[in-house]
Order: structure tokens, then C-alpha cells, then sequence
């Protein structure tokens, strides 16, 4: 996973909760702030189900480890509202450590329906609040800045060096690993990035050399393939065991 997503766990039902309509841009309401954001809501081939341009929400909100988010959906009118929120040490920054679904009785809803007149006390539950959160791949945003700076801000891969579409890629997957060390990162251009998440591009752990997938023959990645990855700027490669990891999976 990288710092463009976050997955959404199949527990809470990604369908009922947003749709089934991939790639539709779904508008999220900060809770304390009321500034919006608009995320890609993405059905991926492999099943997963991901919520695309999280970077800047991470970075407004100073994202740390173990931070986590809550996303609050509510229906009024059969228009379902999508709110955003990040916990910290437990605690929602607006609803402190009370967040979880049985907010949907409390005061603070109930009375702001009867004042609507939405519904009755006694429908309170026609009004539907269902909650998500992820855990965030633990400071993000402090992840690729380091990347950032052990590589001088260049593709590990490519050579490229414009900021806007670089990105800090684990090598074994922090959903697996939760390990946000910069041993098992790689600064990668975002096109790339998503090659190797899908092991199109992989990087072989005995040489740092870059094995490019057959499929891709005749594309501008095959250029690539058979040269070794960039060093940092300390002349280190990344950590091998975590290669080695990447560099198995199926």
C-alpha cells in the first residue's frame, strides 16, 4: 500500500457502505473543520476496496503512527453524507473517546432530527450511521519525506525528479509488516510504484538488479530491465531481507 489509498476492510461491508460503483468520486466532510475532501472510491481487480487520494487529508492533519480513520456515514432523505475524522490514542478529535456506532442514539442526533424534522424520536434508527476505520500505515507522510531525502528526491527506478508524482512504496507490504523503516522503502514515480505493488517490476534481492515482466516487453518499462536500482545518498541499498520478502510473493 502506498500513501495515494487506503484499503477498506471487507468487514464493514464496502458495498453496502459506499456503492458498487468503482472509480466514483465520493465527497468526506472533516468533522471539526468542515472542510471537504473528495476521494475515488475504486473496486480493484484483486478484490480489494480502495479509497484513492488520501496524501493530502494524512498531511493537513499531521497524520502519526497509530493514528486511525473514522468514517461516519449518514442518511438523511436517502442522501447518504460521508464524514471523516482522524482517532488518536483512541479518541475522535470531535467525539473524544464515545465515537463508535452507538453515537447514532445519542443527544446530539436525536435532538438535531426532531429540530429538522427528519424523523421521530421513536425512527431514530431509520437514520443510518455505520462506521470504517483504517489503521494508517503509521506517518505516512514522514515516510516518503525521508524517502524524499535518502534518495535526493529521484526515482529509484526511472531517474525522475519531479516531487508531484514520486512516491514513498513499502517493499514488503506494511498491511503484513507495519514496518514504515526506510530499510524497506523505495522512491518510486507513481507509475512504477503501482508496476511493482502488482510484481511487474520487481527488484531481485542477490543484485538489486530490476527484472521487468515479459508482458511489459515493447512498453518504456522495458528499458529498464536489467539495471540496478539507485543507491541512496549514503551509497546504500535498501534492506535485502525485505527484497527478499517482495521479491517471493506470488
Amino acid at each position: 500500500m502506498h500513501d495515494r489509498y487506503i484499503t477498506i476492510p471487507k468487514g464493514i461491508d464496502p458495498i453496502s457502505f459506499y456503492g458498487n460503483e468503482s472509480g466514483k468520486k465520493i465527497k468526506h466532510i472533516d468533522r471539526q473543520t468542515s472542510q471537504e475532501y473528495e476521494y475515488t472510491y475504486k473496486i480493484e481487480n484483486n478484490g480489494e476496496f480502495r479509497l484513492y487520494q488520501f496524501g493530502s487529508y494524512f498531511d493537513d492533519k499531521d497524520a502519526q503512527v497509530e493514528d486511525e480513520i473514522y468514517i461516519e456515514k449518514e442518511i438523511l432523505n436517502n442522501e447518504p453524507k460521508y464524514y471523516i475524522d482522524i482517532l488518536r490514542d483512541g479518541a475522535s478529535r470531535t467525539y473524544g473517546e464515545v465515537y463508535k456506532k452507538d453515537i447514532k442514539i445519542r443527544k446530539l442526533f436525536s435532538e438535531t432530527i426532531k429540530e429538522v424534522g427528519e424523523a421521530q424520536d421513536d425512527d431514530v434508527d431509520d437514520i443510518q450511521y455505520r462506521w470504517a476505520k483504517h489503521i494508517l500505515r503509521t506517518g505516512q507522510p514522514k515516510f516518503k519525506k525521508k524517502l524524499l531525502h535518502n534518495y535526493n528526491s529521484t526515482c529509484v527506478i526511472s531517474n525522475c525528479n519531479v516531487k508531484e508524482v514520486l512516491e514513498g512504496a513499502h517493499i514488503a507490504s506494511h498491511s503484513d509488516t507495519g514496518i514504515n523503516q526506510s530499510s524497506n522503502g523505495l522512491l518510486l514515480r507513481a507509475d512504477i510504484h503501482s508496476l511493482f505493488d502488482k510484481n511487474k517490476i520487481k527488484i531481485n534481492p542477490d543484485n538489486y538488479t530490476i527484472e521487468v515482466d515479459s508482458s511489459l516487453k515493447g512498453s518504456e518499462y522495458w528499458q529498464y530491465n536489467g539495471n540496478k536500482i539507485n543507491k541512496d545518498k549514503n551509497e546504500n541499498y535498501p534492506s535485502k531481507e525485505y527484497l527478499k520478502i517482495k521479491y517471493l510473493e506470488k
